[in-house]
């Protein structure tokens, strides 16, 4: 149990990280621009769905290449961020 609760906060990290560099660097408006529709437009505006999606990204991969019950870490790593 406590190796997964190391995974999530490790998972939670990473994606605080990747929002952070995407925000910075101005790919979450430039992919926003260029959405297809209206759904994954506000879906990128959306900071639950971006940290749940990236997580997700990043879990099939541990799942694949390190453990298989990291897929259940998206779930529990989350995080919001409130920008001032």
């Amino acid at each position: 149990m406590m190796e997964f609760a190391v995974w999530v906060f490790l998972v939670s990290l990473l994606v605080a990280f990747v929002r952070t560099i995407a925000k910075k660097w101005g790919l979450i408006e430039l992919a926003q621009a260029h959405a297809p529709n209206d759904l994954i437009h506000e879906m990128l505006g959306c900071d639950f769905c971006l940290s749940f999606w990236t997580g997700l990204g990043i879990c099939v991969f541990l799942a694949i290449f390190v453990k298989w019950y990291l897929i259940f870490v998206p779930i529990f790593s989350c995080n919001l961020r409130y920008d001032a």
